[in-house]
Order: C-alpha cells, then structure tokens, then sequence
C-alpha cells in the first residue's frame, strides 16, 4: 500500500504547481 501513496504523492505534486486543474489530471491518473 504504501508503493501506491507514494506514486500518488509524487504524481500529484508536479501537477499542482504546473497547472491548476488538478482535479481532472487526478482522475486520469487514477
């Protein structure tokens, strides 16, 4: 569990400071 939160973290962070439309990238991603 703790590979899939850390993949999360990381692949939600670079998104947040480039663009503000996190929302719809999380979705993709998950």
């Amino acid at each position: 569990m703790s590979s899939l939160i850390k993949v999360v973290t990381v692949s939600t962070k670079p998104y947040e400071g480039q663009k503000p439309g996190t929302s719809g990238l999380r979705k993709r991603v998950s």
